[in-house]
Order: C-alpha cells, then structure tokens, then sequence
C-alpha cells in the first residue's frame, strides 16, 4: 500500500501535478517516503521562499540529490549564487562518494550537470551551459529512474535555451520544440506550456513572426494558463516589450504592473533587470529621461548586489551602461557622459562589444572569430538585423520600421516621443503616422493631396484664410464660398486621423493647427522645400528657425506658386535638391506607386517648368529646371 502511495505522488511530480502536491501537508510526504518531492514542486510553482526553508530540513538526509538539486536552480534564478554553488559542491561530493563505492545510481550525474547548467546559464555563461546541458541529457537517457521523462524534458530544455543564448536560435528552437515534446510524452502539462512559452517569446524576440506575435503572445496568456510565475512573468515582458516596439503604451503598462508583483516576490535577478529595463524604456519613449535613468539605476543596482561581488551577466550591464549613457547625452548632462564613456571602454573593449540599444543583441566586432554566446549568425535573427540597420542609419530602414508598425523605434528618428500629440506625414504610399493620448496608430489612406497640402502649410504656423486657400487651393480667396470649404476640409482631416479634437482649428481669419501639436515630416527637408515654393524670396517662412538652414531653392529670387502639386511631388522636388537627377523607376522604388503614376507625376513637373527632360527612352532623366 505505502509503495502504491510512493509511486502516486512520483506519478504526480513527473504529470507536472504540482498545484495537488503543493497543497498536500510535509506529514504527507514525509509518511510516504518522499518530502524532496515538495521541494522540488514548490521550486517549479515559484514558491522559492517555502521551498527553502522546507529544504534547510531535508538536505542532510535526502540521498536522492533532489533537495539539493532544485534548491541550486532556486537560489540560481533568484540570483543568490553562493547559496547555489553551495548545493552544487553538495551534489559533487556525493557523486564521488557513490562513485567510489561504484553505486552511483539514479540520476545523481543529471542533477549535478544539471544544476551546473543551469547555474553558467544564470549567470549568462551559455558556452559553459551548452556544455553542461548536453551532460545532463546524456545521464538522463542512460537513466532509469522513475522520474527519468523530466529529467529529459529539463536537459533539453535547458540545452534549447542555452543554445538561442549561444547564438543559434533556429537550433535552439528546434530543441525546445523537442523538450516540448517531451514534455508531452511525459503528460506534463505544465512544462508543456512553459516550453511553449518560451518558444513564442524566442520567435518574438528574433522577429521570426512580426505581424503575428502580438495575438499568439495575447492568446498564449489566456490558453497555456503557465502555473509557475517564472513563465508568466517571461510572457507578460516580451508581450510588454513587443507593445512597446508598436508604440502601445497604456497595455504595455498594465502587463508591466501584472509582472512586477510576481517578479519581485520571487526576487528572480534577471527578470527583475528587465521589467526596469522596460521601464526605463518606456519613460524615453514618453520624453521622461529622468525617469528612465532612475529604471536603469535599479536594474543595474539589482545586477550587483550579489554577496559574491561578481559581475554576472556582463553583457547586460554593458547593455544597461550604454542605454543610460545615450540618455544622459540627450539630456545634455555631457560631464556625466564623458565620465561613464570612459568606464565603459574597456568594459566592453576588452570583450569587442558593441550595443543595440533597446535590443538584446551585442554584435562581436573584434577581428577574433565570432564564437561569442552574443553573436548570431546572418539570418538566426531578424530582428537583430533590423536593429544593426537602425544603428548604421542604412537608407530605407525607416519604411521597414514603418511596415512592421515598429513607432517606438521609428518615432525618435524624426525627434518624437510618445507624450506628444503628432503628426509623421509624407510616408510611402501616403501614409500617416499619428500618435495621440500615448498611443501611435498608422492611417493607411493618409491626406492625400490637399489635405496634406493644408497640414502642411499650417504646421510652421497660423496663416490666414485667404493665405490657406491661395496658397494650397490655388483659388482666389471668396468668403462665402471658401469658408465652407475650409471647414469641411478640417472636418475629412479629423476624420482620417480620428481623435477626439479637431486636427486644424478656424480661429476667427485664421486657421491654425491645434495646439500642442507637433508635425513631422518623411521627407526631413520636405517642409522647407514647399514653403521656400510658396513664399516670396526675402519673406521668412513661419515656424523656420536659423537651425533649419534653407535649401538652394531659397536662395532663388524666383517666386513660384505649388498650388496642385501632390505630397509625392513635393517630395521628388525635394529629393533633387540633394542629388542630380531622377528616373521613372526611381520614384517607382521609392513611393511603391506604378510606373504610369511615376510618368503623370514627372510629366506634370515638367509642364510646369519644375524639371527639365533630358535622354530618351528607358535613359530618361529628370533634373530641376535652371529657373530654379
């Protein structure tokens, strides 16, 4: 009967029944035999506290390794790794001592990879934990213990995280897949669930599924139902991290404030410097630097608090260290930069890293051979190379962000943050980006023509109704007929961009744009090429300050009116003043519009006397007309 029992809660461990066991009394397992079961099932829930102090009893006494086992990957994860290496030399020793009596039995050599493992994988030495993962499944297989299926599930699991970490995410995911698999074989519902957790937050992660992540991410959270908080907690900041990257601020938010209670009670290190890091990230975002550096003052604190003294997880803090010298640079605090640039050369000098910022990701640039747990190969990483795009300021990348609907990285490249009502106007395909109470959202039809044409004459400053008809319409300015057509124009403009306010305002004779709103433009030069169209040589643009230094085309004595022309062709006029000439397929590349529209819109040009023609045929040129 007792042996029955004995097997019954074996049975419950391996099933992943952890919620039952939990809730059975010690004087249950200890009168069957098996307390390090409880132990174990407290560490897999994330009720590391209780596990510890029922362990403390059991650890002299447990001859199976359990005890000793589980609580090393606890004070592990929690960061506390004295405490671990203590019950790692523990599982050593008695792995000698049955050795030497040739009895080693069981899975003592699986426990002691295992938590070695698992240990070099916590404190980010994934070469090391490759290593000591791939030992461990080879004690598993060769076991036969009774608890032998989640023994295989944890080394395989282990060896597909350590080999993403290492820099082989398609491997590692295929073996993830396999510890899921695993895991099934096993019945073990809830490993099943956290593995597929963490294949959905690896994908996330290297953007092997961008216009997908958020609803399997979303979905995931409320089907796998993970009953340990360590998985839940990694769902809820990939999922806030992926809200961040699309510019969704308030839900991104509410998933941080679910994670937080649950990261900070299991006090797990790594967990804990990423919901800062996340933070702080979103403070950037929303114009807070000085919050943001306050976030990475705790994340970086937590990193280094263990009793060891040791600097664990290097490549995080080189991380942490680069994003606050970018955020005390923009704040112009240029001493403290200066100080922190030069602690951090041969931090991360002596390694060959170079950071991506508001990414995961170093890059090896050394002249060593890229054999780093950081560098990833071509391809492993989508994202990532997205990323090294952004950094090099590749040309083009700003549509990528665009298409993938990336606005928190897209915004600071036009000088935006979340906080602020805007307007990105003159996108490919005329799209409009427009960010509104925190939350950015694309308009796919944009304000094609006029309406755009208006935004962008009021954005540098109030201009008068007869100036707003004349100068965008092309009509001559007539009360009764025109002031219903500004209404109505401010009305469509509304209606495009949503919101709850009017976008352009009618303020007695003038037509304003709201207040507080700031408008962008694709085309950064864009604003003056068609003011410095539209006004007179000698009169100052409204809204230009001496920064902006005026393009060629405001240096010409020749007063030339844009009335009709369209935002694409604005922005061709504009694009010229940087580069000699333009061709067909060049505007067909550049707006994605067909080759019918890109001759209409050319041809248009040089009617008007904007462009002269030179070539023939598919040689056909396009240059700005020497009038100008």
């Amino acid at each position: 009967m007792r042996r029955s029992h004995r097997n019954s809660l074996a049975e419950m461990f391996v099933r992943g029944e952890t919620a039952r066991l939990i809730a059975l009394p010690l004087s249950t397992f200890k009168r069957e035999g098996r307390p390090e079961l409880l132990v174990g099932a407290l560490v897999l829930t994330g009720d590391f506290e209780r596990a510890a102090a029922v362990g403390r009893g059991l650890e002299t006494k447990d001859s199976t390794g359990i005890v000793a086992f589980y609580l090393s990957l606890g004070f592990a994860r929690a960061g506390r790794y004295k405490e671990a290496q203590k019950r790692i030399d523990h599982l050593d020793s008695q792995v000698r001592s049955l050795k030497s009596r040739e009895t080693l039995q069981g899975l003592h050599s699986f426990y002691l990879s295992q938590s070695r493992g698992f240990y070099d994988f916590a404190r980010g030495d994934s070469v090391a934990a490759v290593e000591h993962s791939r030992q461990a499944l080879a004690a598993a297989e060769a076991s036969k213990d009774q608890l032998q299926p989640l023994a295989r599930t944890l080394s395989l699991d282990l060896l597909g995280h350590s080999l993403v970490r290492n820099g082989f995410a398609r491997r590692g995911l295929k073996t993830l897949r396999l510890a899921a698999e695993a895991a099934r074989m096993a019945k073990h519902e809830s490993f099943e669930h956290a593995i597929s957790v963490s294949i959905l937050k690896y994908e996330a992660v290297f953007g092997l599924e961008p216009r997908r992540v958020l609803s399997r991410l979303s979905r995931a959270l409320i089907e796998l139902k993970p009953n340990d908080s360590y998985s839940r907690s990694e769902l809820r900041l990939e999922l806030a991290r992926q809200l961040l990257l699309r510019g969704c601020l308030a839900e991104a938010r509410r998933h941080l404030e679910s994670a937080a209670t649950e990261i900070l009670g299991t006090q797990n290190r790594l967990q804990t410097a990423a919901l800062h890091l996340r933070l702080a990230w979103m403070a950037r975002l929303e114009g807070r630097g000085a919050d943001a550096l306050l976030s990475l003052q705790s994340a970086d604190i937590g990193l280094r608090s263990d009793e060891s003294g040791d600097l664990e997880n290097r490549e995080l803090l080189v991380k942490i260290s680069f994003f606050r010298l970018s955020l005390l640079q923009e704040l112009g605090r240029s001493r403290e930069a200066r100080e922190l640039e030069k602690n951090l050369s041969p931090l991360a000098g002596s390694r060959g890293l170079e950071l991506r910022l508001t990414n995961r990701r170093f890059s090896i640039q050394s002249g060593e051979s890229s054999t780093s747990a950081s560098a990833l190969a071509a391809g492993e990483d989508p994202f990532g190379d997205l990323m090294d795009r952004v950094h090099r300021g590749d040309r083009g990348v700003e549509t990528d962000l665009l298409d993938h609907g990336y606005f928190g990285l897209l915004l600071p490249l036009f000088g935006l943050h979340l906080a602020q009502t805007s307007i990105l106007i003159g996108a490919p395909g005329q799209r409009v980006v427009v960010v509104d109470r925190g939350e950015a959202r694309q308009c796919e039809n944009g304000l094609k023509g006029l309406l755009g044409k208006l935004i962008l004459r009021v954005a540098h400053g109030p201009c008068t109704r007869r100036e707003a008809i004349e100068s965008v319409w092309g009509y001559t300015y007539e009360a009764n007929r025109h002031d219903r057509l500004l209404s109505v124009a401010a009305s469509r403009i509304r209606k495009v961009l949503g919101g709850e306010r009017p976008w352009i305002e009618l303020q007695g004779d003038r037509v304003v744009l709201r207040d507080q709103v700031v408008v962008r433009f694709w085309s950064r030069a864009l604003s003056e090429t068609s003011l410095s169209l539209q006004i007179p040589a000698g009169a100052t643009p409204p809204g230009l300050t001496g920064e902006q230094a005026p393009i060629r085309n405001a240096q010409r004595n020749t007063y030339r009116n844009t009335a009709g022309l369209r935002i694409r062709q604005l922005q061709v006029l504009n694009d010229l003043v940087t580069r000699g000439d333009i061709g067909v397929q060049d505007i067909v590349e550049r707006f994605g519009v067909s080759r019918a529209s890109a001759l209409r819109d050319l041809g248009e040009l040089v009617a008007r006397d904007f462009l002269v023609r030179t070539g023939e045929t598919r040689a056909t040129r396009y240059m700005l007309a020497d009038t100008w």
